[in-house]
């Protein structure tokens, strides 16, 4: 792939040949890894002993062009300022690494790394010769231990330098592998936070970065608590300005021998109203002493600049110069420092003359390196009145001194840590610097939790810097967001970021929207990597998840989505560096579109976020297997499963020596065993328990549960217990959990069994029968009726007969069936229904053997009680319901029983003005009363009629005539009439007789013999008939006192 790259001479085409080098890690506990399926994309995980991350720390925040010959460069550590703290990086190899160009194809790029006070690492030293190309070098590892090894807690720099010509720098930072056998305790991600620059803005308003690096922090990719295992701290390299002051001296004195022709001295006496005066050529005056050397001798402050001025005129238009040349010490020549536009004119020492510039002699030939007042005090000056070939002369009043020094005093460079999300300063963020030197200062507290460090939500941070004073500048060169980790049981989670562009970068074009990407390094582009955005101001981008090889990475820009130009910050992926966990890679990076100029990316780099590198302790883990379906089995139904749970070491054999299996409260009661199997239940480890007194099982002895890094599923196993030691009917259903809730073993116990299987025991007797009645059918045989349980899980019916008037307190044995005229104690077992049906009518004949009742006959003339039992699917019996119709007799010969209270009654005298009632008083009554009574029962299976006969009232050939219909009673109307009401037994009045409508009446001599009273049943219980007789007499029926009736009532059995 071509690459356009930027040198001093211009553009170049420059090919560059990517050599892949292999190299193998070795160490103890290699892993094995499977990658069949492969790795999904954007997740590596990888489970080995050995955990290995590669931490890195960015140096430089700036590309760094510069003519260094022959020493390295820059002294003053201007390129940023790191700490190593080799505390913080257990089992770490540490490697400098630099990404450097160098311009004449004959020279030699040089980058290594230097302590703050300039003592060059050893083996830091990073070299090549490509020239035209940037190329990422790196050192071998370096040495640990004290100067010039690399010294812990000591803040180190960068230098370059080349040979011959020009150098780029473009990155440089420190690599950090850190590996361990079985954990990592500690590390520290350093997030560049920062960029290269100064301000003036002041508290009052801090400027943020012209070209920000946004930082979003996520407590949730770290593991640990914050503020006990995760500490977060900022810090910065400053510098602040000195303060300057100037003093200003002139040259006193002068070397005769050396001196202008015409009154030389007036050069040096102090006033600018007397000059000097060349003679008639050009001529040289040595001043060789100031007013410096009265007061300069007792000064102490630093000197960071020296100038000399002339104040001078020419005559006429001559173009004459005046050339200064300082002599150090006296003796060694500096620089010419030539005034060329020396002011003319005619009597020029009179409102032409002037001041020329400062000319800076501070960094002149032989010039000291550090000056002090003493080199003040001793510096000469020649003074050259050049001509320049014209006839006239040059006019010299004074030679000045300019003196700029630090008086002690400067400003203050603050940096501070700003939350974009919550738009407030970090609390503990806040650090300054009030030295002129470069200082990399960090925070004295960690970063407040409680003050905007938001480790609740995924907050945006980035820097902001300020001076004290207005006018002097704060400077910084790089910023770093630390996060330090420490867990001695071995960190799990942390994120790092590997960087690319550490500074602006800009691509010109017509640009509507800009692109990033991820690219191998003079290859193809990552796959989803690529970030848009049209916005105008800085905008941070993240890709999803990608998937990495071991490559150089490089971001490349592009302004339309097709050209894509690298950006030349090389960072190498080494897929060996990331063993033990899980990995996540994602690209970020922060742009932003100058509307049809160009595109500017202020920062990109690769996030890492690392999972699962806890620590390998040797752990059997228990888990939930498969279990059984939820069931309903009924008392001494034999071994059921009750939970499934795996068992699965994470390295290695384990042997499970004792299990506690907690059953819910209550469970054990119910159970007659309960025991833990292999999956197929064939083989029993430790002891079964067997009617176990608790509802906590400790299980131990026997043999062991062998546990291996294959997971395998185990059983625990119940037997619910006998009927006869269930609870009596009707009972209850009794649902059965239980887990393992501890195991002993070798190996570290994790997980849990987080749930069971449910098993019912049904001990729960199904509902009574319904709608039970019975009947007498013959001397020998009763007809029961009954409706099965309603109940779900029915399964059968028995029906239990006593020779009694009361059933006895013989049941059912739970859990047998029976067949008909078994004996159960004192009852025999009159009917069977087995179809299962519930809810449904049956009828069956005790005595005949009809619909599953018994054959045998039943003893003619005798009582018998029943009860109704019905049974579940589970051989739960219920209490039993005693037939509605119980106890029944079965006829011994028909029995009629009838009888009448009362033969003879009477009316009395019969008036035509009002109704008469007979009673068993010779008067009869005058309001309606109860003549006599009829009782009358039967045990004749379809009961019994009652009829009436006779004649109405007479006496001789005259009547009182009948009511031939059901009707109320008319006085003066000729009437006679019975109306009859029952009570008791199942008796009824026929409806002529039966006072409907009330105080009716009738006698209906025309169906003589008429039906009064029937009863169908024949239950054998009485029924008392009450009759009223009425009688009413016209004015014209005929008198007689010897009116009389006589009526016949016969009751019939119906058979």
């Amino acid at each position: 792939m071509a690459k356009i790259v930027k040198n001093k001479l211009g553009n170049f085409l420059a090919i560059c040949l990517i050599l892949l080098m292999v190299a193998g890690w070795i160490f103890s506990g290699w892993p094995q890894v499977w990658h069949d399926p492969p790795f999904p994309p954007k997740v590596e995980d990888v489970h080995a002993t050995t955990r290995t991350i590669e931490q890195q720390i960015n140096i430089i925040d700036q590309e760094y062009e510069s003519e260094v010959l022959g020493s390295y460069k820059p002294t003053d550590n201007s390129l940023g300022l790191i700490r190593w703290d080799s505390a913080k990086y257990p089992g770490a190899v540490v490697y400098f690494e630099a990404v450097a160009m160098v311009f004449a194809e004959t020279d030699t790029v040089k980058v290594a790394l230097f302590s703050s006070d300039g003592t060059q690492v050893a083996n830091s030293e990073v070299t090549h010769s490509s020239a035209g190309n940037y190329t990422r070098v790196r050192s071998s590892a370096l040495t640990l231990g004290t100067l010039p090894n690399l010294q812990s807690n000591t803040d180190y720099s960068v230098r370059v330098k080349a040979v011959n010509d020009w150098v780029s720098l473009k990155a440089a930072r420190l690599i950090i592998v850190q590996s361990d056998g079985t954990k990592i305790t500690d590390t520290v991600t350093q997030i560049e936070a920062g960029d290269n620059q100064s301000t003036t803005a002041t508290s009052g308003s801090p400027s943020t970065l012209a070209n920000p690096n946004y930082y979003m922090f996520d407590k949730d990719m770290f593991s640990g608590t914050y503020g006990t295992d995760i500490n977060a701290y900022f810090e910065a390299s400053l510098k602040a300005s000195a303060i300057l002051s100037a003093a200003a001296y002139y040259f006193n004195a002068y070397d005769s021998g050396t001196a202008w022709t015409n009154a030389p001295a007036q050069m040096v006496d102090g006033s600018t109203s007397n000059f000097a005066v060349t003679g008639g050529s050009d001529e040289n005056q040595r001043n060789t002493a100031s007013t410096c050397d009265a007061t300069c001798g007792a000064k102490s402050e630093t000197i960071t600049k020296v100038e000399l001025r002339v104040y001078a005129c020419q005559d006429n238009a001559d173009n004459g110069w005046i050339t200064l040349t300082p002599y150090f010490s006296g003796s060694s020549q500096g620089d010419g420092h030539t005034w060329s536009a020396v002011p003319d004119g005619n009597s020029c020492e009179t409102g032409v003359a002037a001041w020329s510039p400062y000319f800076d002699i501070t960094s002149d030939t032989n010039a000291p390196g550090t000056w002090g007042w003493s080199d003040v005090e001793n510096l000469d000056v020649n003074v050259f009145g050049d001509r320049q070939g014209g006839a006239d002369v040059i006019h010299a009043a004074q030679v000045d001194i300019q003196v700029t020094y630090e008086p002690g005093t400067t400003s203050t460079a603050y940096a501070e840590l700003y939350n974009r999300t919550n738009s407030a300063v970090v609390g503990n963020s806040t650090i300054s610097v009030n030295s002129t030197s470069w200082t990399r200062v960090r925070g004295a507290s960690a970063l407040n939790s409680s003050d905007n460090w938001d480790i609740t939500n995924d907050d945006e941070y980035e820097v902001r810097i300020y001076s004290s004073s207005g006018s002097d500048a704060a400077y910084i060169a790089n910023a770093k967001i630390v996060i330090e980790q420490s867990i001695s049981g071995g960190i799990d989670k942390l994120e790092t970021v590997h960087q690319y562009n550490n500074t602006l970068v800009s691509l010109g074009g017509d640009v509507v929207t800009v692109y990033a990407q991820l690219t191998i390094s003079g290859g193809a582009a990552i796959s989803g990597s690529k970030q848009s955005t049209g916005s105008g101001s800085y905008t941070r981008l993240r890709s999803s998840g990608l998937t990495l090889s071991t490559n150089d990475f490089d971001v490349e820009l592009s302004v339309n989505d097709s050209a894509y130009t690298e950006q030349g910050f090389m960072n190498k992926y080494d897929s060996t560096n990331w063993v033990g966990g899980t990995f996540v890679y994602l690209f970020e990076t922060i742009l932003k579109n100058v509307v049809t100029v160009r595109e500017d990316s202020s920062t990109s780099w690769l996030i890492i976020q690392i999972s699962g590198l806890a620590s390998i302790i040797a752990t059997t883990t228990i888990g939930d297997g498969t279990d059984p379906s939820d069931s309903t089995v009924a008392p001494e139904s034999g071994i059921t499963d009750l939970d499934a749970v795996t068992f699965v070491t994470n390295t290695g054999t384990d042997s499970i020596t004792a299990v506690t299996v907690t059953l819910g409260a209550g469970d054990s009661d119910n159970l007659s065993e309960v025991r833990i199997t292999n999956d197929n239940g064939l083989t029993t480890y430790f002891s079964a328990i067997s009617s176990p007194s608790s509802d906590t099982l400790n299980f131990s002895g026997g043999t062991p549960i062998p546990v291996t890094a294959s997971s395998t599923q185990f059983k625990v196993r119940i037997t619910p217990e006998t009927h006869a030691n269930m609870p009596a009917p009707q009972g209850a259903e009794y649902a059965i959990t239980g887990t393992i809730t501890a195991f002993t073993s070798t190996n570290t116990q994790a997980g849990t069994d987080t749930g069971s299987a449910m098993i019912t025991i049904d001990n729960l007797s199904p509902n009574n029968a319904t709608s039970t009645s019975g009947s007498v059918t013959s001397d020998t045989e009763i007809t029961i009726n009954w409706t099965t349980s309603n109940s779900t899980d029915y399964n059968r019916s028995i029906v239990l007969r006593w020779q009694a008037s009361l059933p006895g307190a013989d049941v059912p044995a739970e859990g047998t069936n029976y067949s008909l005229d078994d004996t159960i104690g004192g009852a025999k077992v009159a009917c069977v229904e087995n179809t299962g049906t519930s809810s449904t009518a049956y009828s069956g004949v005790d005595g005949s053997g009809a619909d599953e009742c018994s054959t045998t006959a039943l003893s003619v003339g005798t009582q018998y009680s029943y009860k109704h039992f019905e049974k579940d699917d589970n051989g739960n019996w219920n209490t039993g319901f005693t037939n509605a119709s119980s106890p029944l007799t079965t006829t011994g010969g028909a029995t009629l029983t009838f009888s009448i209270s009362d033969n003879d009654i009477f009316f009395g005298d019969l008036s035509a003005s009002a109704s008469k009632w007979a009673d068993n008083t010779a008067d009869g009554s005058t309001t309606a009363v109860v003549a006599h009574t009829l009782a009358a029962s039967t045990n004749v299976t379809n009961g019994y009629t009652i009829t009436v006969n006779g004649t109405t009232l007479t006496s001789g050939g005259d009547t009182i005539i009948a009511m031939a219909s059901e009707a109320i009673l008319t006085t003066g109307q000729e009437e006679f009439g019975l109306r009859i009401t029952a009570s008791g037994g199942n008796g009824t009045v026929d409806a002529d007789y039966d006072n409907s409508p009330a105080d009716s009446y009738a006698l209906i001599t025309g169906n003589f013999p008429d039906v009064i009273a029937t009863d169908a049943d024949g239950d054998d219980v009485s029924t008392t008939y009450s009759l009223y007789y009425a009688a009413n007499i016209t004015a014209n029926t005929e008198a007689h006192t010897d009116y009389t009736s006589s009526l016949t009532y016969v009751a019939t059995g119906n058979f």
